[in-house]
């Protein structure tokens, strides 16, 4: 995964009432178009990617219920205060690369 990656890139488009992009026309106002990764939580249970991410942060453990989307519910917390420490300044670093990015 990268999560210390930010594309930014100059560009010029309006989407339409379909879903269309329309060429530029004169006038128009640039965009910056930024696309940067964070952290994906989404499926521990059939990601590795998720998996090792969740396993840095947190002790979670299933319930045995099934939760919202047919995932299971699971329980648990920080792993310790330095793994909640240390998901801050991962998230306020990529943030921090956004803002870079912008200037």
């Amino acid at each position: 995964m990268a999560s210390h990656v930010c594309v930014a890139a100059p560009c010029h488009f309006i989407v339409g009432y379909d879903n269309q992009i329309e060429p530029f026309e004169e006038g128009r106002t640039p965009i910056l178009m930024l696309s940067a990764s964070g952290i994906d939580f989404a499926n521990p249970t059939t990601s590795k990617t998720s998996e090792r991410e969740e396993n840095r942060y947190f002790n979670v453990q299933p319930t045995g219920e099934v939760g919202e989307h047919n995932k299971p519910k699971v329980t648990g917390g920080w792993k310790s205060a330095e793994a909640k420490h240390a998901f801050k300044e991962r998230i306020k670093s990529t943030y921090e690369l956004l803002f870079r990015c912008c200037q």
